[in-house]
C-alpha cells in the first residue's frame, strides 16, 4: 500500500487500511498495552490525500507517547469536516508533552522544509511529524498542515488539515 506503484496520491479510505494495518501488527506487539478505534465520515474515505501521512503520526502516538506511560494506551483516528477542509486527528492517551516540548515542536513546524540538520533529527526527533506537515504545505499552502495540542501526562492530539477537494496538485 505505501509504495502505491509510485503515485503520491491515494483515497482516504486506503490511507485507513494502512494505518488499521499498521495498528494491527503493533497491536499484536503491545497487546497489553495498545488499543485503538478509528472513526472516519464513509463520506470522506473517496477524497483523495498523500499516502503516509496518518502512518508516521501513529508511529509517533505510539513510541512517544504510549509506550512511555504506564497502562493500557489507546490511538484513537477521527475524521470530520471543518469549513471546507478536512481534518483528520490522530489522538493518543499516552504521556502527552510538556508546554516547553509542545513548543519547541510547533516553532519547528514553522520552520521551511529542510532547514534541520541530520544532528537535530537524531536529537529532537519528531521527522515524521515534521516531514508530514512539510508535505501537505508543499501541496496546498499554508493553511494547511499539522497542528498539535498535548498535555503532560494526558495525552497529545495531532490534526491534520487538508483541503475538501477531489482535485489533487500532482
Amino acid at each position: 500500500m505505501s509504495l502505491n506503484k509510485g503515485f503520491d496520491w491515494i483515497s482516504i479510505q486506503t490511507e485507513l487500511e494502512h494505518a488499521r494495518s499498521y495498528l494491527v501488527i503493533q497491536q499484536m506487539r503491545y497487546h497489553d498495552i495498545l488499543t485503538y478505534e478509528i472513526s472516519v465520515d464513509r463520506e470522506l474515505q473517496d477524497y483523495p490525500i498523500l499516502k503516509m501521512t496518518l502512518q508516521p503520526l501513529i508511529e509517533n502516538a505510539l513510541y512517544h507517547g504510549i509506550k512511555n506511560k504506564r497502562g493500557q494506551g489507546l490511538i484513537s483516528i477521527h475524521g470530520y469536516v471543518e469549513d471546507n477542509s478536512i481534518i483528520l486527528t490522530v489522538q493518543d492517551n499516552g504521556i502527552g508533552m510538556s508546554a516547553d516540548r509542545l513548543a519547541q515542536l510547533r516553532e519547528e513546524l514553522e520552520k521551511p522544509a529542510g532547514s534541520r540538520s541530520p544532528q537535530d533529527d537524531e536529537q529532537e526527533g519528531g521527522f515524521g511529524l515534521l516531514n508530514v506537515h512539510h508535505r501537505i504545505r508543499l501541496y496546498f499552502g499554508p493553511a494547511y498542515g499539522v497542528e498539535m495540542k498535548s498535555t503532560y501526562m494526558e495525552g497529545s492530539t495531532f490534526m491534520i488539515r487538508i483541503p475538501k477537494s477531489k482535485e489533487v496538485n500532482r
